[in-house]
């Protein structure tokens, strides 16, 4: 089900570290210091993960895992007022071309922990087909909620202010607050009728989301962007797309299971290494525990391969 697109050369200047594993460069400046002031934080990652993964530090962070349930998918997660929003997408975020693929599917699933955010390892379950289950911690990194369009005067009275100021946007917002504030007002705001719920956002400061940006689609007057999964779960089925000025995100020429794609930023195994390891089951800090009291990791499942394929020739045929 995995359309791996190539390139000849890589890019090795906009990957950042050489090492998967290397911590990205912190920012230098005032701003720098403020960063780690992670007092009003609801969640506990231990200090050697905030070292590793400095945007854990900030409320605007996300995550990408690669998890091999009933169905190969990747699960994107947005940080917002302590949970993560979580979208499966079986296909990634990677190697979207506009001349072959026009839009992706992404089903929306169930806020999972904060915890959860760098939670890697095997549950031990082997399938019918012989693949064993898996989750790869894939990247972590922040999110930057974008304008729907990039014309001449679309700026807000807050990004005109930091322009005349020249000031940079991690001076002005050291925590990421108002990226999550941008967050949760394209998410919950109420919408007139018959118009798409869109998200343009911004990927950047990991090791291998560097700045690419993507477009999430709900449109909430199709019945088909609707659906329930195990155990009755609502879920609703968003599109990703390509904004107006890229025209592909390709994989280098490794690939999507290269040396540079394909491991993990955690703890630089390859998804079959993780999957084939000893069984590891997630832990929840203790501040999470009353809140996601019965959450199961199970509520990414999207079905079997053959009935992701379909699901996502239904949609597609839908957009």
């Amino acid at each position: 089900m995995w359309t791996l697109h190539k390139l000849n050369t890589r890019d090795t200047s906009r990957r950042g570290p050489s090492s998967i594993c290397d911590p990205p460069a912190r920012p230098s400046g005032p701003s720098s210091s403020r960063q780690t002031d992670t007092s009003a934080f609801p969640w506990e990652f231990p200090a050697a993960d905030l070292e590793r993964f400095p945007a854990l530090r900030k409320r605007n962070f996300f995550c990408i895992q690669r998890h091999q349930a009933r169905a190969l998918h990747y699960d994107l997660r947005l940080q917002l007022d302590g949970g993560t929003l979580s979208w499966a997408i079986p296909k990634g975020l990677i190697g979207m071309d506009k001349k072959g693929e026009s839009s992706r599917m992404a089903v929306q699933t169930t806020i999972h922990p904060i915890s959860y955010t760098t939670h890697e390892g095997s549950d031990g379950t082997v399938f019918s087909s012989g693949k064993r289950a898996g989750t790869l911690l894939w990247d972590i990194g922040e999110y930057e909620i974008t304008n729907s369009r990039r014309s001449v005067g679309s700026d807000s009275e807050d990004e005109r202010r930091k322009k005349r100021r020249k000031v940079s946007p991690e001076a002005e917002d050291p925590l990421g607050k108002h990226e999550e504030d941008k967050l949760r007002d394209r998410f919950t705001r109420v919408l007139p009728t018959g118009n798409q719920r869109t998200i343009r956002l911004t990927l950047k400061g990991g090791r291998k989301m560097t700045g690419q940006t993507f477009i999430f689609v709900l449109d909430v007057q199709n019945s088909r962007s609707s659906t329930f999964g195990r155990g009755g779960v609502h879920k609703k089925t968003w599109f990703v797309r390509l904004p107006a000025d890229v025209d592909r995100y390709d994989w280098d020429q490794g690939g999507e299971d290269g040396e540079f794609w394909g491991r993990s930023v955690k703890t630089g195994r390859t998804f079959f290494e993780v999957c084939s390891s000893a069984p590891r089951a997630p832990k929840m800090f203790k501040s999470e525990l009353k809140r996601f009291e019965g959450w199961s990791e199970t509520v990414d499942e999207l079905g079997t391969e053959e009935q992701v394929r379909f699901s996502v020739k239904l949609v597609t045929a839908a957009a």
